[in-house]
């Protein structure tokens, strides 16, 4: 005990004791002692605490001292008295003190002297509240000492700790008092502990618990809780003393020992090694929480380690296969599961004894190994492996033994009653399907078992036989000389073969030959003895039928071509054949050995040295009854014999039939084909330089293992390492492209039938680890031996060609094919819209010319009165006009597919170009009855009229700042024009058309129809880009509206809806177009709507309002920053003088120094002298356009410009010609109008960021 400690007990006013299990008094504190009126306490100890009480007490305590040291907190009263006799009254409560594994191993009694209370009730209450409260304080102090102790507060606020307690739980003191007690404790736990706690708090009792504790690094403990309430005087609970005992590591081994049981259950609920190795690895995979268990058998002998599936995460790769020990495991490893160690990695990426890429791959970051082995053999191992690093603890490690001990033996007995059962079930089907009768014997004779057929056999049930024997049906004649060879066998232990009959249930008696053989344990004695009787009788029968026919087929074996001959084998005293004597020939054995007059002489008569390979076979033929086909020569007769050779007669007579063929002729062939194999063979070693040559992979997948051989070319295509020849084939079709891998594997298969022609070959691609796909050919070839169903694959072997530059090209071929192709169709395509638009140019050039004509004729002959002659002015003047607007529509297509169309750029207010326009269209309007109205949305006006109407209000709404662009006037008028004539055009009489201005703020995106708008005059809702205001006309009628076929070409040149519309309504189809090319120019977008025909049509434009000094862009927050071009110097080409003054002008007027040039050579020749800060170069000029200038100029040295920022100034506004400008090596794109301000800051910005 401490000396903190004895300080707490020392100073309580109680009597505290500690007593052994027994009883005895191990220690008194000094309140205790000066209550006992004793100096010194030694005489005391180790005696009974139970004999200081009187005897009609002394039970009660020792009943008291039995239930406490069983677990119990007891209390009981006694008197006892002092050292001086007078009486003295104690309240006693003896307490349990619980060791870390749980166990009581001491108790300590709290006395207190209640004489007092005994004296005077009252008095007595106060000192029983004292007791209690001494109580729960002394207790935890005492418990402190050997557990960890904690103060509560009733909210649940830890409030005192010892150093134990935050040893339990990882927290340090400081870190306690700022949590509660529901904090720590595990949620699973935490509502029985608030019952409890709340009961104690009602009840007063209290409580012992088990539960777990989370600590600071979230790991788990398990603690035994023993939970006290210290109340006031008056009965009331003010704080809580918890004492925590650590027993996680007896929860460890009660949670294995469970867990142990459910592998034995599984152990007893499955049969098969598969099952067993499934439902142990799942088990173990839940238990301890890893990503893979896995079983391997090692035979050692043959370098080869075989992973089963025990169990696996799906997300984790599987390494069950059969592998090479050499290349599966390192040497580090090996070593330590010969040695029987376990192999425990936390963490494969630091480890030095693993290969920290290759565990990577196999998402393997730490595991355990356990070895087993079978009579000092390493012949099994377990792996616990972790997709995360794991500190491994011990319990878990020994756990993990522990199951290695226990699988693999109960494995190995799976598998051998898996044996035994298969053994047994292929003795039953053979018993139950061979026809000879099957028995088995004891070591005694006595038959313990007979088949099924023995009861079809003698005409019995199968219940009859039991207790019948084969005396009973054997021939009287034969049952002495059955029985004495039986006994000798048994005596002996010489296997048994003998023939006699056996009488079948017809009554026949037939012969049967008995075959036994005895079955012997290790030590040699016999356990059993296992025989068939199989029915003989038809042999018996073709023997003797076979004596009386040999005379019949004599005759037959003369007639033959081949050589027939009977001979005596002549065999020596040792029992060896050295000649054999002919008995019989036939005519044709002189054809084919050349010899005469052989009968009764033997060979060696003839043949002196005739080999003795030949008295060999004949010796072995006639002795053994077995009859032998061969082929072999004779030298002394000069020929080669294809021979079957028999016995006839009985064995003592070692006769031998011979049939032969000379086959000398056949076997020069085939010595002539070996030859030419020889010479084949040495060709073959041309052909592997040949193929090296053409840079042939050679490979050969080895059936028998599965893997694939490679030569040197092959691991080059294939992407392998220099080192490596073998290649297991799943990795190989793993290398493989997945589109390609079941195709390949299909082809693969089919070569390797037996029933196929063995070839092989296919195109494929294959995936190098840096994600490089070559495409390969390959062919093989499959060879195979046997016919038939026995027919069978012995090799599989072939070459591989990269041709992935041959299928490069053959894309690239049919790229070009495809863009041959498209341009075909596109000039197709242009050839039949411009046969169309001539012929609808014929049309409509020659419709106003036939009025002209007409009237003009009318008018020349004089007849015509002056009503007429007004009239048929007017006709002319009308249809000379629509000639004039087709002809102008023709040149403005031909200056904008030139790009000359030229702007005439200045501040235009839309608002009175739309009513310009409107006043052209009205008429033709009117005459149709047609509503035409004018909205200008920002001001809610509703229509022209009221623009009219309104005094200064509407007045203000057209001068408004937003309806102000930067443009040319009268295009911009025209294309208003163009569609509001289209409008009226299409519009059937009484319809409508509504035409409206309004201002909208959008980004580039918006404009071009691809983002949202949140409503008018907002920004859009995704403002990550620059926004700019926009002025947006929109058109819309009641009219024949646009089918959605060709909505998506109302735009482009000479297109029309169809032929019938050209016919009703006239137009060559370019005024959309032209509307499309001027709306750009002016850095605009328009776009058509129509939900389909009969439903009217909508064409919107936005075009960029005009920046004024006092408008600032709404996404920067800072002041328009000035753009000072004082002292730049800058080279203008353009050929157009209209543009090139205006930019000119544009420029000074920031002060720039400006140098221009009319072409592109006048710009080389002023750039070297020049050395300006900037080039802007027009793009379309005539001999040499501005593509060709700036190639030309950044071929120039940078002294001489050939660095020089550039912008292209150009009419084509798409983003096509965009990406061209910027190709080509400008820095920046400004289209035509220009925007003053926009020149002036591209200009800056580009010379600021060079």
């Amino acid at each position: 005990m401490d000396i903190q400690t004895l300080q707490i007990l020392d100073s309580s006013d109680d009597c505290i004791q500690l007593l052994d299990l027994g009883g005895r008094i191990l220690f008194v504190n000094r309140g205790g002692q000066a209550l006992l009126g004793i100096d010194d306490v030694t005489p005391f100890l180790n005696t009974y605490w139970a004999e200081l009480w009187q005897e009609a007490e002394q039970q009660a305590a020792s009943d008291a001292i039995a239930r406490a040291a069983a677990g119990e907190v007891c209390s009981m009263e006694g008197h006892r008295p002092t050292l001086q006799g007078e009486p003295q009254w104690w309240a006693n409560k003896i307490s349990p003190i619980r060791s870390a594994d749980g166990n009581v191993e001491q108790l300590v009694c709290v006395s207190r002297d209640i004489t007092a209370h005994k004296q005077i009730q009252d008095t007595g209450k106060q000192t029983e509240e004292r007791l209690r409260e001494s109580e729960g304080r002394y207790q935890a102090i005492v418990n402190q000492a050997v557990t960890g102790v904690a103060c509560v507060d009733l909210e649940g606020r830890l409030t005192l700790v010892n150093q134990k307690y935050c040893d339990i739980t990882g927290y340090s003191a400081d870190e306690l008092y700022q949590r509660r007690m529901q904090d720590i404790t595990h949620p699973e736990d935490l509502p029985r502990n608030v019952e409890l706690f709340k009961r104690m708090l009602i009840e007063g009792t209290p409580f012992e618990i088990e539960k777990r504790y989370i600590r600071k690094d979230g790991s788990i403990v398990w603690v035994n809780n023993s939970v006290y309430a210290v109340c006031d005087r008056g009965g009331q609970p003010q704080s809580v003393v918890a004492i925590a005992l650590d027993i996680t590591e007896r929860k460890r081994r009660e949670a294995h020992g469970v867990f142990l049981a459910e592998i034995g259950e599984a152990f007893s609920r499955f049969s098969t090694a598969d099952e067993i190795m499934q439902a142990v690895g799942a088990k173990m995979g839940a238990y301890l929480q890893i990503t893979t268990c896995a079983f391997a058998d090692v035979d050692e002998a043959h370098d080869r380690v075989t992973a089963h599936h025990g169990w696996s995460s799906p997300e984790v790769p599987s390494i069950v296969g059969t592998f090479c020990i050499s290349q599966y495991l390192s040497n580090e490893f090996v070593r330590a599961s010969r040695a029987g160690e376990t192999v425990v990695v936390c963490n494969t990426q630091t480890d030095p004894r693993t290969d920290a890429a290759g565990y990577a791959a196999l998402d393997m970051y730490s595991f355990v190994t356990v070895p087993f082995h079978r009579q000092g053999q390493w012949t099994h191992y377990i792996a616990i492996c972790h997709s995360q690093p794991r500190q491994w603890r011990e319990d878990e490690i020994q756990l993990i033994e522990e199951i290695s001990n226990r699988i693999f033996p109960r494995l190995e007995r799976a598998r051998a009653e898996a044996a035994l059962r298969q053994s047994e079930e292929r003795f039953r089907t053979v018993t139950a399907t061979v026809p000879q009768l099957i028995w088995t014997a004891m070591p005694d004779g006595r038959v313990d078992y007979m088949s099924d057929q023995w009861a079809d056999y003698v005409g019995l049930t199968p219940q009859q036989l039991h207790g019948w024997n084969w005396q009973q049906v054997t021939h009287p004649e034969d049952l002495p000389n059955t029985e004495r060879d039986w006994q000798h066998c048994l005596q002996s232990g010489e296997p048994l073969e003998i023939q006699h009959r056996f009488r079948h249930h017809t009554g026949e008696w037939r012969w049967q030959l008995v075959r036994g053989v005895p079955i012997k344990d290790a030590d040699g004695i016999i356990r059993q003895w296992v025989g068939t009787c199989t029915d003989i009788q038809g042999e018996v029968d073709i023997k003797e039928a076979l004596r009386e026919s040999e005379a019949k087929y004599r005759s037959l074996f003369d007639s033959i071509d081949e050589g027939f001959c009977i001979i005596e084998v002549l065999f020596d005293a040792t029992g060896n054949a050295f000649d054999y004597r002919f008995l019989e020939a036939n005519a044709a054995f002189e054809k084919q050995t050349g010899l005469v007059d052989v009968i009764g002489k033997t060979v060696r008569e003839f043949a002196p040295k005739m080999e003795s390979h030949w008295f060999e076979l004949y010796g072995r033929i006639a002795l053994t009854g077995v009859p032998e086909r061969f082929e072999n020569t004779a030298q002394e007769l000069g020929r080669f014999y294809d021979v079957y050779a028999f016995r006839m007669g009985e064995p003592e007579e070692r006769k031998v039939a011979v049939l032969f063929n000379d086959i000398s002729d056949r076997k020069r062939i085939e010595d002539e084909r070996k030859r030419a194999e020889q010479d084949l063979r040495e060709s073959e070693e041309w052909a592997r330089l040949a193929i090296q040559v053409a840079k042939l992979g050679g490979w050969r997948l080895h059936l028998d293992t599965n893997l694939v051989e490679m030569d040197e070319r092959m691991r080059e295509i294939w992407g392998e390492s220099e080192d490596t020849v073998m290649v297991p084939l799943p990795q190989v079709l793993e290398r493989m492209h997945p589109d390609d891998r079941e195709r390949v594997s299909t082809a693969v298969n089919g070569a390797l039938e037996p029933q196929s022609a063995g070839t092989y070959e296919i195109e494929y691609r294959i995936v190098w680890n840096d994600g490089t796909e070559r495409w390969v050919l390959a062919k093989g070839q499959a060879q195979f031996e046997g016919a038939g169903e026995f027919r069978r694959t012995v090799d599989f072997f072939g070459i591989l060609l990269d041709i992935t530059d041959r299928k490069q090209a053959d894309v690239e071929r049919e790229l070009l094919l495809q863009r041959e192709q498209s341009a075909r169709e596109e000039a197709e395509q242009a050839n039949r819209i411009k046969d169309e638009f001539l012929a609808v140019l014929s049309h409509e050039l020659r419709s106003p010319l036939n009025p002209i004509l007409g009237w003009s004729t009318l008018l020349l002959s004089g007849k015509l009165d002056t009503a007429k002659t007004t009239h048929a002015l007017t006709t002319i003047q009308r249809n000379a006009k629509l000639q004039s607007e087709l002809i102008e529509d023709l040149l403005d297509v031909s200056r904008i597919l030139r790009g000359k169309l030229n702007l005439n750029v200045a501040p235009v207010n839309l608002a009175n170009k739309i009513r310009g326009a409107m006043e052209t269209v009205r008429l033709a309007a009117e005459a149709k009855s047609i509503d035409l109205r004018f909205t200008v949305l920002d001001f809610q006006l509703k229509n022209e009229d009221e623009l009219k109407s309104s005094s200064a209000a509407a007045q203000s709404a057209i001068q408004n700042p937003k309806c102000m662009v930067w443009g040319d006037s009268t295009r911009l008028q025209q294309v208003v024009w163009n569609l509001l004539s289209n409008a009226v055009k299409f519009t059937p009489a009484g319809g409508r058309v509504d035409i409206s201005l309004s201002s909208l703020t959008g980004n580039s995106s918006w404009a071009m129809g691809e983002a949202s708008l949140v409503g008018t005059d907002q920004q859009i809702i995704n403002n990550s880009e620059k926004t700019t205001d926009y002025a947006q006309i929109t058109v819309s009628d009641t009219g024949k509206g646009i089918s959605p076929e060709f909505l998506p070409y109302v735009f482009d040149y000479f297109r029309q809806a169809d032929g019938t519309t050209t016919r009703q309504f006239g137009g060559l189809g370019l005024g959309l177009a032209i509307v499309r090319h001027l709306v750009e120019l002016h850095g605009g977008t328009v776009r058509a709507d129509s939900l389909g025909e009969g439903q009217g049509s909508t064409f919107t434009i936005r075009l960029p309002l005009l920046q004024t000094p006092l408008q600032v862009n709404r996404n920067e927050r800072s002041p328009q920053q000035s753009h000072d071009l004082n002292g730049i110097k800058i080279v203008v080409v353009d050929d157009e003088p209209d543009t090139r003054e205006l930019v000119v002008f544009v420029l000074e007027q920031q002060g720039a120094q400006v140098i221009t040039a009319t072409s592109a050579h006048e710009a080389l020749l002023v750039l070297p002298q020049a050395k300006p800060d900037v080039l802007l170069s027009d793009i379309g000029m005539p001999e040499m356009d501005g593509y060709m200038l700036i190639q030309q100029v950044r071929a120039l040295a940078p002294e001489q410009g050939g660095q020089v920022p550039a912008i292209a100034l150009t009419a084509y506004a798409g983003d096509t010609n965009q990406q061209q400008v910027i190709a080509a090596g400008f820095q920046r794109h400004i289209s035509k109008p220009i925007d003053p301000q926009a020149l002036v800051q591209a200009i800056a910005q580009l010379i600021h960021s060079h």
